[in-house]
């Protein structure tokens, strides 16, 4: 998605390859962070799961 933002800005300001560049680090970053977010949350779920098998 950031890639094609950053497209249409370049189409629009005619700065090509800037915003598409730009856009699209932006994207990864993100992309990143969510799956750096869904990972930590997994594993919290993972973790109560376990402390309440251990805990009757």
């Amino acid at each position: 998605v950031g890639g094609l933002l950053g497209y249409a800005l370049d189409a629009w300001a005619g700065f090509h390859p800037w915003g598409f560049l730009a856009g699209l680090v932006l994207g990864i970053i993100a992309g990143f962070r969510n799956l750096w977010q869904d990972a930590a949350a997994m594993l919290r779920r993972m973790d109560d799961t376990n402390k309440k098998q251990d805990n009757p």
